[in-house]
């Protein structure tokens, strides 16, 4: 009990530690699950170099390695946050790929469907939004970036995980918006993400 009375301070410790580093609420969640999933491992054992090469070896069978490599940078933080450094254990080697499994694009065929069962559906906004995402190669979550005034511009400035970029809207991102912004009555600008959110 008073064990897992200490993780949770140290928990909330490393919390606020993540804040003050001006990590992403996302990440910071994402390292505190991992954390957590290591104490339920350890089961009140104390942490050392042989304990976290045994929950590394656990891993690897369980996981694909980039899921562990993403664990295992959760681990670390949180070793030095303890002032363990020592304990660190490297990644896993990814051999890089120079190309991307054609299992994972999307081909001309399935984009097509997936437009056209959007337009048969008659769900306009789908349609639009499926058009602008394949357009501009941009994420789900950045699509609140996309706004009528970015798509008059010709481009948006997204930024994502810490990360800025300009991303260029095509013809497709300122059809969408344009009929966005007929649909709306208000004056004010909206991005695409709260016009799917707010109907």
């Amino acid at each position: 009990m008073k064990q897992s009375r200490n993780c949770a301070t140290l928990l909330l410790s490393f919390q606020k530690q993540l804040m003050q580093q001006e990590k992403s609420p996302a990440t910071i969640e994402k390292y505190l699950r991992d954390i957590r999933q290591f104490y339920r491992f350890a089961a009140n054992r104390k942490i050392e170099k042989s304990l976290i090469l045994e929950y590394k070896n656990l891993l690897q069978t369980q996981y694909a390695v980039a899921s562990v490599n993403s664990m295992l940078v959760s681990l670390n933080c949180y070793l030095r946050f303890l002032k363990k450094p020592a304990y660190c254990v490297r990644h896993l080697r990814i051999q890089r790929q120079i190309y991307r499994s054609e299992q994972k694009e999307l081909n001309k065929t399935e984009y097509l469907r997936l437009v056209q069962a959007a337009k048969v559906g008659k769900n306009q906004r789908l349609y639009l939004l499926l058009q602008t995402i394949c357009a501009t190669g941009i994420r789900v979550s950045e699509l609140q970036c996309i706004t009528v005034q970015a798509a008059h511009v010709g481009q948006a400035v997204v930024t994502c995980k810490g990360k800025t970029r300009i991303v260029f809207c095509r013809y497709a991102c300122k059809k969408a918006c344009s009929v966005m912004q007929k649909n709306d009555k208000s004056p004010k600008v909206r991005c695409l993400l709260q016009e799917v959110d707010s109907r």
